[in-house]
């Protein structure tokens, strides 16, 4: 293998992993926003009901994610240009508070936001659960008279 294809190699697995990258990137925030666009969509439907607290804490949750993930994607960018600027090898960062990364404090960021962000929707995920398994008696307490009334009503 001559140098020339070891370069060209080396910048084809380059750019699948920045495609790699964007593809996480857009996963992320289509779960956080999709997330989100549903909880705004079913809260009219449950005011007034044990769970709009718990929608409301995901729906926060679910932002907080969509709202990291679209930092994670700048600093993403300013962690690509540290590397073309350096030549693909730039210094380590200093440390600071016994955290010694092994690239550039920007590029160290980018990644425990887009971590963070990919939390935060669990997290959600887990707050909706939650809210729903601790009021799944009073809710079915809900519906079933509502059913029951419907079906009293139709009863001659």
């Amino acid at each position: 293998m001559t140098v020339e294809n070891k370069v060209d190699l080396k910048e084809e697995r380059k750019k699948i992993r920045a495609q790699i990258d964007s593809e996480t990137v857009r996963s992320v925030m289509l779960v956080n926003g999709g997330g989100s666009v549903a909880l705004i969509a079913l809260l009219p439907s449950i005011v007034g009901t044990p769970l709009v607290f718990g929608v409301l804490l995901a729906l926060s949750a679910w932002l907080l994610g969509l709202t990291l993930v679209v930092i994670h994607n700048i600093l993403r960018r300013k962690c690509s240009e540290a590397y073309s600027v350096s030549g693909d090898k730039p210094p380590k960062a200093e440390a600071r508070l016994c955290i010694r990364p092994n690239e550039p404090w920007v590029c160290w960021w980018s990644w425990k936001l887009l971590y963070t962000s990919i939390a935060a929707f669990f997290i959600g995920g887990v707050i909706m659960v939650g809210f729903g398994f601790i009021h799944v008696d009073e809710l079915s307490k809900g519906q079933n008279s509502i059913v029951q009334g419907e079906y009293a009503a139709s009863q001659p």
